[in-house]
């Protein structure tokens, strides 16, 4: 039978291809896993094509509900900067959208901004958002180095009618009021997030909202449902995520 599993917290793991294959086993096997955070680990383009396949399988079973939150913030999904490698994500982006339930992503501190493949990425990652039936409702770009030229050809190429409601811009080469002007078209119902104007922040005032920053550490609630592994090297992950799984009757 398969696992009844809704979460699997993989976070700070250095979980890379291999990892993610496991991961991938898990989740070919369940129907109920909703919520996946593989945040701060090692997953490059690579990894996202394995990760891409285990979502599609997912997605192919009956009465599956799909991942509605997914987190890979922190995570090399372009590759490393000399080597900068797009595929993964558009791997992932159309294995999420053949597979439509997503409603929270974060692509926070992935290296999205790179100048050889940031246009694509953007690009794509629109695309999706627009295309998406299911419709993302939260998208996290935090802390990417993204420009404003690439700032604007992200919110053109949104253009109108998305089911967008949260966009995280913080950590970014743009402000607050430049954010809101600039993806103003999209619609009134998104919240653009973006680091406080400089006259706002001259006295080094933290955001006032008490917002957390992207990739901050996961709630350490846990009601059974979460399987959760922490601080292991990535053999002993392997390893921890087939004990678990034996043990959910995977």
């Amino acid at each position: 039978s398969g696992s009844q599993v809704e979460e699997l917290s993989c976070t700070s793991c250095q979980i890379g291809v291999a990892g993610v294959r496991a991961i991938s086993e898990v989740m070919s096997s369940s129907k109920t896993l909703k919520r996946l955070d593989l945040s701060f680990n090692n997953v490059g383009p690579a990894g996202l094509r394995v990760l891409a396949k285990g979502i599609a399988t997912q997605g192919q079973a009956d009465g599956a509900a799909g991942v509605l939150k997914l987190d890979l913030s922190h995570n090399p999904i372009v590759g490393k900067p000399y080597n900068a490698d797009p595929s993964g994500l558009q791997a992932l982006l159309e294995a999420l959208g053949a597979h439509p339930a997503s409603k929270v992503v974060s692509f926070a501190s992935t290296g999205l901004g790179h100048p050889n493949v940031v246009l694509p990425c953007i690009m794509k990652i629109a695309t999706w958002v627009k295309e998406d039936t299911g419709g993302v409702e939260e998208l996290d770009l935090a802390g990417n180095r993204i420009q404003v030229v690439e700032a604007s050809k992200l919110a053109m190429w949104l253009g109108t009618g998305t089911k967008l409601k949260v966009l995280d811009l913080r950590g970014n080469d743009l402000d607050q009021t430049r954010a809101t002007n600039l993806f103003g078209q999209v619609g009134e119902q998104v919240d653009v997030r973006a680091d406080p104007d400089q006259s706002a922040n001259a006295g080094g005032i933290d955001d006032a909202d008490g917002n957390a920053s992207a990739g901050s550490a996961p709630d350490d609630s846990n009601d059974g449902s979460m399987i959760e592994f922490g601080d292991m090297e990535a053999t002993e992950t392997i390893r921890a995520v087939q004990v678990e799984g034996d043990a959910a009757g995977f």
